[in-house]
């Protein structure tokens, strides 16, 4: 009798054991799509001692197709290229241990061919500033162009916020007939159009859903006359320089706003798309003898864009647009117009036009930036105490040589005290992908409150003559001043001390 308890006990606990032993599949999962030629990562999770190694399986329909790999550790990961050779279709993975203890297989997932590229969509209707009734019925139209995926879904948004999944999925055919809810606040709206594969999307132009569209419903006017214009001859300097781009024409949109009489609030944006690539803020009017003032509103906009933006901005103005808002509603929208301009450059009388502008953007520019800031230990004297280094690097991350004259330009390492700078070093040019560094060593004591419990922050800058921009030597006109410092904090000395 004790033999057979003593039996029985024995292989409840190995059965236990057994199943306290698992493996989950949790890459692949359902619904995705994994397309050939690209590079995914097979990822499960397990639990309870197993095996140190798996082997991974490629299943379709409960028949084996390919031995993915015969061993891998079992560390719940593996990168897999998925071959060119596999007909399109319906799969599964298992993970299973080499000894062939444990296994899972992942939910069914689709191999497909790679998409081409080039696919494009583009949302006809709505179009910008119509109103959309709410209970009404309405066609969202939309144009491909390319291939992409058979289907599609559609999203509502307001601002940058999902409202309503409108389809989860339809035909990419172009049209889908949507009733506007009439639980929807009235307000500014959008639509996204995406294929199912989130590989080609298109967000369509601003529109009003309201209770009535009646004429007058809603603010809205005309910015008449007014045009947002950008100086070409400004813009052809400062695609490869530092410095802003102006908007001008904002006098006679005060004009409108003010004969208008529009007594809220305004917001004004310049937007690419959907993006909104800067915020010129809000501007309050002024009540004056029952008049309407916008004092606060300055006479031209600058525009702080990098140099990829201020490229796109000089070759296609026509995608970029001043977007004026209050309340969340649009009330009024203008696109950019590039003029051509004669001014006066280096003493010459010179016609400039977009032409300079796309030779500028081919050409590349010199771009000296501060790319890394590092901190390492020159001498340990105790558990505390130590010598260490602190160095900077600067690269030229352009795609021309910075040349300039010496004295021009100098790298800084301070510790937060500009007017006491740790050290100063010179240079004078700086090739394409070239780097300089700069380094400054001192005692460090972790346990100290001046290092240990309040650790400088260490800033690297570059420092260029004031009127480095205005001669005539292109070269050494840094085209992006965004990236010309770097700071950190000493903290991570205190660590390394540890």
């Amino acid at each position: 009798m004790k033999k057979v308890l003593m039996v029985f006990l024995i292989a409840m606990f190995i059965v236990a054991f057994a199943y306290s032993q698992s493996i989950t599949v949790t890459n692949p999962h359902s619904g995705q799509t994994w397309y050939k030629g690209n590079t995914y990562t097979i990822t499960w999770t397990k639990s309870g001692s197993m095996n140190a190694n798996v082997k991974i399986r490629l299943y379709q329909g409960g028949v084996k197709i390919l031995s993915i790999t015969n061993s891998t550790p079992n560390n719940g990961s593996y990168s897999w290229p998925v071959p060119n050779s596999l007909p399109s279709g319906t799969y599964k993975i298992r993970v299973k241990t080499i000894d062939n203890a444990v296994y899972d297989d992942s939910e069914v997932f689709e191999i497909a061919n790679p998409l081409p590229s080039g696919g494009s969509i583009s949302i006809t209707h709505p179009a910008a500033g119509e109103c959309w009734e709410k209970g009404s019925t309405h066609t969202i139209t939309w144009t491909k162009s390319g291939s992409m995926n058979a289907n599609v879904k559609i999203r509502l948004f307001q601002s940058s916020t999902k409202v309503l999944n409108i389809t989860n999925s339809t035909p990419n055919n172009g049209s889908y007939p949507w009733t506007v809810p009439t639980t929807l606040s009235d307000g500014t709206y959008y639509i996204r159009v995406k294929t199912i594969d989130n590989a080609v999307f298109d967000n369509g132009g601003y529109f009003y859903i309201k209770s009535s569209c009646d004429e007058g419903s809603g603010p809205s006017f005309d910015l008449g006359r007014f045009t947002a214009a950008l100086d070409p001859v400004e813009l052809a300097i400062l695609m490869h320089g530092p410095g802003p781009i102006s908007i001008g024409g904002i006098g006679s949109m005060k004009e409108v706003l003010e004969k208008q009489g529009v007594k809220i609030p305004i917001r004004v944006t310049l937007m690419r798309g959907r993006e909104v690539v800067q915020d010129f803020g809000v501007f309050k009017p002024v009540l004056k003898r029952g008049r309407v003032f916008f004092n606060s509103m300055p006479a031209t906009f600058s525009l702080k864009l990098t140099p990829k933006m201020k490229e796109i901005i000089g070759t296609h103005p026509e995608e970029f647009r001043l977007v004026i808002m209050s309340k969340g509603e649009v009330l009024a929208e203008k696109p950019l117009k590039l003029q051509e301009r004669r001014r006066t450059i280096d003493s010459r009388l010179t016609t400039i036009n977009p032409k300079i502008i796309k030779n500028i953007r081919v050409v590349g520019c010199p771009d000296p930036a501060v790319v890394d800031i590092k901190f390492s230990i020159v001498q340990r004297y105790s558990q505390f105490r130590g010598k260490v280094r602190i160095t900077g690097v600067v690269k030229n991350v352009g795609k021309a040589d910075y040349i300039s004259k010496p004295g021009r330009q100098s790298i800084v390492l301070d510790a937060g005290d500009a007017a006491h700078p740790l050290k100063t070093i010179p240079f004078t040019n700086l090739k394409s992908g070239q780097s300089i560094t700069i380094s400054y060593e001192l005692n460090w004591d972790s346990a100290s409150p001046n290092e240990g419990e309040f650790p400088p922050t260490y800033r690297v800058y570059i420092v260029y003559d004031p009127d480095i921009t205005m001669d005539s030597i292109k070269t050494n006109d840094d085209c992006n001043v965004n990236n010309n410092s770097m700071t950190k904090s000493g903290k991570a000395i205190n660590d390394m001390l540890k």
